[in-house]
């Protein structure tokens, strides 16, 4: 038995330094020999309904019966192994594909691949921001070890990594590339620059610094369409000062202080005075009193 370990590394390598998409087939057709599967491919999962297999194919090597019948009867639509390429993330075998009871086309695309030599194999699904990318290999007595299904699982996704980044148009080409790895490393750039400005914005209210101006322009705005920029009205000398009430320590409210305790403790109607480590500010009640005149006082202690 061969060492598979070595011997996906060394197909790694030949796949880092190839040039082309044909050098890379090339490699997994002499890979073949030493994993067994008899096909492969490298394709997009479709995404439009009348998305056939030679739009999304990348690479393959199919018989060329099937492939005409597989493209003609649209069957990557119906394909059980397609579908179940979007609800899973890792390898998975041919035969853990659902199957239902009432899908019978499903059915029938298993049996004909059966018919033809393509009993079972391994499916690679490769999750990507604009659709699922499939990488797959089948032949007719496909079962390897753990080693070997490791080494398999690595071969594929490396040869579609080096497939895509062979596909990518360059720098001349990519604007009129709609799809594809272009379009994918568009979309990746205006993320980045959405959270780059995120975190600016984030930073600057942060920064008291520059919060101010915005404080100032918000007060302004609130100040003219209260009265325009005439300032507020003071309470005139007939209306009665309001009483003040007495709040604890965390939010705790107290019974008013009345003038003859105030009187007695010898403080004096200051709007804030500091005792100890607190302070004592006077804040006012939320009702008037019902005469005109000096109401009762109240403090606050604020630590």
């Amino acid at each position: 038995m061969p060492n598979f370990t070595q011997v996906s590394f060394d197909l790694l390598s030949k796949i880092k330094k190839s040039t082309d998409t044909d050098q890379i087939c090339s490699i997994l057709e002499d890979a073949s020999h030493i994993f067994g599967y008899e096909t492969f491919v490298i394709a997009e999962a479709p995404l439009k309904s009348h998305d056939n297999l030679q739009d999304r194919l990348m690479l393959g090597r199919l018989p060329a019966q099937w492939s005409e019948r597989y493209e003609e009867c649209g069957y990557i639509h119906h394909d059980p192994v397609v579908a179940h390429t979007r609800r899973m993330n890792g390898l998975f075998r041919w035969s853990e594909a659902p199957v239902g009871r009432d899908e019978r086309l499903a059915r029938t695309i298993m049996g004909e691949a059966s018919e033809i030599g393509l009993r079972d194999g391994y499916c690679i699904p490769i999750q990507d921001l604009t659709c699922t990318r499939i990488v797959s290999f089948g032949g007719a007595h496909l079962d390897l070890p753990d080693q070997a299904v490791s080494g398999l699982h690595m071969l594929g996704i490396y040869a579609d990594l080096a497939v895509r980044d062979l596909r990518r148009p360059g720098p001349a080409a990519t604007a009129g590339a709609p799809a594809g790895s272009a379009a994918l490393l568009a979309a990746r750039d205006r993320v980045h620059q959405v959270g780059r400005r995120r975190q600016d914005r984030l930073g600057d209210l942060r920064d008291p610094v520059a919060v101010a101006p915005h404080r100032r322009k918000l007060s302004q705005h609130g100040g003219a369409e209260a009265g325009g920029d005439q300032p507020r009205p003071s309470r005139g000398a007939g209306l009665a000062p309001r009483p003040h009430r007495v709040t604890g320590l965390a939010g705790r409210r107290r019974a008013p202080a009345d003038a003859a305790t105030v009187e007695s403790r010898g403080i004096t109607t200051a709007d804030e005075c500091r005792i100890g480590l607190g302070r004592l500010a006077l804040r006012p009640a939320a009702q008037a009193p019902a005469e005109p005149g000096p109401g009762p006082t109240a403090l606050s202690f604020v630590p």
